[in-house]
Formats: structure tokens, C-alpha cells, sequence
């Protein structure tokens, strides 16, 4: 199957989620809380929530803040990573095994959302590659939830190519980037970077 096409940089590690929204002032109380209220639906669709389902049911909230992605559902994890996969990519499937490694060592303060990308794959077929690959975190049938991945493409200039992973720090901030395959080493150095900056406060 043809993977999905190149993409043409890689989110400039810190994610373009930033714009400024004003109300204009009024002299009227009611225009006044007009304003406030559209201000308020303004910023909901700059920055909306997104509620993502797993193979097995399990929801996981996502929310948009101005500098990258937090994920309300996952108050326990200081870490998360957003992987972009497909079942009949060679590189995606060569790394499940340091993904698998790397989640159980960190498994108490990292999750991995992973959203299978591709066309024509449907839940059976990941229920498969689960149980032959053990894979120990959430898998996604993106395609399920366009609405998440075109946010996604457009606030990281991301255009389809796979394997794509990010990792958010506990206050949403991007800590690792990479496109293409990553091995247990970079994998494992992008959550400590993301787990650091708890450290430090």
C-alpha cells in the first residue's frame, strides 16, 4: 500500500500553536457580554479539546494550548508522545519493539498515543498487529478522527509521511520531534528530556 506523502518539515520543535484574540470594547453592557461570549467560542476553536478512542473503547482527552498539546485524561503521565504510524509501513513496524521497551521501562510517567494513519485498515487488523507485536499502548484507528489530524497538520506542518512522533512535556510543550524511523536511544533520550523539565520546578 502507498504510504502517505512527504513531509515538509518537522514542526520547528516548537509547534506554531500561537494567535491573539481581542474583543472589540463597547459601551453597552450587552454588547460588552456579546463580545466576551464570542471571544470565548473564538478561542474554543483556536485552541479546541479533542476526545480520541483506542481498538479496546478507552477514550483519551487532547487539548490544543498555545504552545503545543496537553492530555487531561493522562494527569498521571509527565510525558506523552503523539506517534503518526501505519500497519504497512516497514519503518513503523521496526520500531514498535523500542517503543514497546522504552513505554515499559517509563510506563508510570510516559504513554504513547499512536494513531494508525493509512487507508483501508481496519480495527481487526489492528487488534492482530497488537497481540503479535505485545504492543503495550493505546493504538488509534486515526482515520476515525480527521477532525485531531488535520489540527494537527496544520499547526505542525506535518504532510502525511509515517513514522512521525512527538513528545509533550506535562505542560504540553514539544521535547522531541523525529520523522522516519527512531531507535531505543533517541526514543528513550526524547522522554528523559520531557520528564527533566518536571525536575526542574
Amino acid at each position: 500500500m502507498r504510504l502517505l506523502k512527504t513531509v515538509a518539515s518537522i514542526f520547528s520543535i516548537i509547534l506554531i500553536f500561537s494567535t491573539t484574540i481581542t474583543a472589540k470594547e463597547t459601551n453597552s453592557t450587552k454588547s460588552a457580554d456579546k463580545n466576551v461570549s464570542s471571544a470565548k467560542k473564538s478561542k474554543q476553536e483556536e485552541y479546541p479539546k479533542f476526545t480520541l478512542k483506542d481498538v479496546n473503547g478507552n477514550s483519551y482527552e487532547i487539548q490544543a494550548v498555545k504552545w503545543g498539546l496537553t492530555f487531561p485524561s493522562l494527569k498521571d503521565k509527565k510525558a506523552v508522545a503523539v506517534l503518526m504510524f501505519g500497519e504497512h509501513c516497514p519503518p513503523c513496524l521496526k520500531e514498535i519493539p523500542n517503543l514497546v521497551e522504552v513505554k515499559n521501562k517509563y510506563k508510570k510517567e510516559f504513554e504513547i498515543l499512536a494513531l494508525q494513519v493509512q487507508d483501508k485498515v481496519d480495527k481487526k487488523s489492528l487488534e492482530k498487529l497488537i497481540k503479535e507485536h505485545k504492543i503495550n499502548y493505546p493504538i488509534i484507528q486515526g482515520r476515525k478522527f480527521m477532525d485531531f489530524i488535520y489540527y494537527f497538520a496544520k499547526k505542525s506542518g506535518w504532510l502525511g509521511s509515517v513514522p512521525y512522533i512527538l513528545i509533550f512535556d506535562k505542560e504540553g510543550h514539544v521535547r522531541f520531534s523525529n520523522l522516519g524511523y527512531t531507535d531505543k536511544e533517541a526514543l528513550e533520550q526524547g522522554v528523559k528530556e520531557a520528564l527533566k523539565t518536571q525536575t526542574k520546578k
